[in-house]
């Protein structure tokens, strides 16, 4: 049997009044709690709730509520698709049939669905990826159709050990991307090497940043001196208030390739396999 692989993302959820102020995300279990009492359904002969997320005229979206206990929520998300872009064969005959009549999609639907977990104690949220399928902006639409006295905001998780593991031996970078608001005429002549002419055509022209890609050919890494990625790492460091955001397509050792973000003040990572 062949296995089917998944990219899960992880990130934080932060709860937030309309008028600003931050909550806790355990608050966010309450509010769920309210919502699902008072708009949920009880499906028919399944031992789960199910909750619209859509207005009526748009894209029809329902999440089905699998679990939700004081530590978590655990939900499938789903969001329907067109019938007539989709078909059902046979593959002994190849014939082909719709998927539904259309007596039948007057009353069903096709949806490209996707699981979800948030840890309310946490607040970490994660959502298997899938093409076409609802994004992880899902919380926020509960919110939005349903107490619209709250919002949430999406953050990135602080991971200061995926650098760290860098500079032992093993590492590995194949492409640094370096993203500079429009630094001063000092540092854009010492590092870019560009004349005066040159600086003053960038401001003149409103450009608001520049992005500086170093990397190797196709499949090859930049480095993998330890040396070298050292050099790298603090160099990109030491200069922090240079840049907006530094990501480094790199891998420690005996680790999947990802991608790392060096945000001010934290370093970040997204794991891309």
């Amino acid at each position: 049997m062949k296995w089917l692989q998944k990219k899960v993302y992880f990130n934080q959820i932060k709860l937030f009044r309309t008028d600003n102020n931050q909550l806790s995300t355990r608050s966010i279990k309450e509010i769920f709690t309210t919502v699902f009492d008072r708009y949920a359904v009880q499906v028919q002969n399944e031992n789960y709730y199910s909750l619209t997320l859509s207005n009526e005229g748009q894209d029809k979206i329902t999440m089905d509520i699998i679990s939700n206990t004081d530590e978590y929520l655990f939900c499938r998300v789903g969001k329907r698709k067109d019938n007539n872009s989709m078909l059902l064969r046979d593959y002994n005959t190849y014939g082909s049939d719709d998927v539904l009549t259309p007596q039948e999609a007057i009353t069903k639907g096709v949806e490209i669905f996707t699981y979800f977990l948030l840890n309310y104690s946490t607040e970490i949220f994660g959502i298997v990826s899938t093409l076409a399928a609802p994004s992880g902006n899902i919380i926020n639409r509960i919110l939005r159709l349903h107490s619209e006295k709250y919002y949430t905001e999406v953050m990135n998780i602080p991971n200061n050990g995926s650098v760290r593991k860098l500079y032992d031996p093993g590492s590995e970078i194949s492409k640094i991307t370096i993203n500079l608001p429009i630094p001063d005429a000092e540092y854009l002549e010492r590092v870019l090497e560009l004349n005066e002419n040159q600086i003053i055509d960038i401001v003149k022209d409103d450009i608001r940043s520049l992005t500086l890609v170093v990397q190797s050919e196709s499949r090859r890494p930049l480095t993998t001196e330890r040396s070298k990625i050292s050099r790298v790492l603090d160099a990109i460091s030491a200069t922090k208030e240079h840049y907006n955001k530094a990501v480094l397509r790199a891998k420690g050792p005996n680790e999947k390739k990802c991608k790392i973000m060096i945000l001010k003040p934290n370093y970040l990572v997204t794991q891309l396999t």
